[in-house]
């Protein structure tokens, strides 16, 4: 967007805006904050809350060495009143509508530049998008380590984080759902992502591994892992919709993921909720 120009005709040329900012240019990122706060808090209206973070736009235009924490805190106090949260089944956790799907961070999709995936991140957040959704799997650890990067200037209340442990390639072989393994595979992944702890642990496409396995021994491992304060809920992803209710007739489950499932051609996914199992539906 032109810093100039606003297709909603608002008052936003740069030299009308700018002087309104108490003193732009001595100006520290706090207190910047501070002001977008105080009128954020008042706006009662999409169109003035577009209008507060544009004038916060152009201020970073003008002061290009504003920290990440300063402009991603200032967007999401304006933008959270737009993006719409739900409340993530007996999780307590709130999430917005719309996720981050970590896994074009790894460049599975075409190759990306690393800043550019990191500035991904920071625009997805400033919109108010909350829930980032990663895995080892993507781009072999690619998806989780340019994540790291990314989130090492924001705070950790700003967003909630769910990676994966049991998938770590393309072929059978690179599955391994063992209890040693997706225990190492947290530890390593929180190595990667710079944190002491995810939200969501999510057993990756358990179609490709035992199922007997995936209740008895790595669920079990994974309740260790939220115990050890690791991970806060403990969840189970995969294609076939049956194999969600065969694992959770057996094991408590706190979360589930699916693809495919919950689009304008299949609603499939909404089958699976009933009375006994009340896992929240991704």
């Amino acid at each position: 967007m032109n810093p100039a120009v606003d297709p909603e005709g608002l008052d936003t040329s740069t030299k009308q805006i700018v002087p309104r900012i108490p003193q732009v240019n001595q100006a520290t990122p706090a207190s910047l904050h501070g002001h977008f706060q105080s009128r954020c808090a008042g706006s009662v209206s999409s169109r003035r809350l577009r209008d507060e973070w544009f004038k916060y736009w152009v201020a970073k235009s003008a002061r290009p060495e504003l920290d990440v924490t300063a402009w991603t805190c200032a967007s999401t106090l304006c933008l959270n009143a737009i993006m719409k949260y739900r409340i993530l089944g007996r999780t307590g956790l709130r999430v917005s509508i719309l996720g981050f799907g970590g896994s074009s961070l790894g460049s599975v999709f075409h190759d990306i530049d690393e800043a550019e995936g990191i500035r991904s991140v920071h625009v997805a957040l400033g919109n108010g998008i909350n829930l980032i959704d990663t895995a080892p799997y993507y781009g072999s650890t690619k998806a989780e380590t340019v994540l790291g990067k990314a989130l090492r200037e924001i705070s950790r209340e700003r967003y909630i984080l769910a990676t994966k442990v049991g998938r770590y390639g393309l072929d059978q072989k690179d599955f391994d759902f063992s209890a040693e393994r997706v225990i190492r595979s947290v530890d390593e992944s929180l190595e990667r992502l710079g944190v002491d702890h995810v939200d969501l642990i999510q057993v990756h496409d358990m179609e490709f591994g035992s199922i007997e396995q995936i209740v008895t021994e790595t669920i079990p491992a994974l309740r260790s892992v939220q115990s050890a304060g690791k991970a806060r809920y403990v969840g189970i992803t995969c294609l076939p919709l049956r194999l969600f209710r065969s694992v959770m007739e057996r094991v408590e489950i706190d979360q589930i993921q699916s693809y495919c499932h919950y689009c304008l051609n299949d609603t499939s996914l909404t089958g699976l909720r009933s009375e006994e199992h009340t896992s929240e539906l991704q």
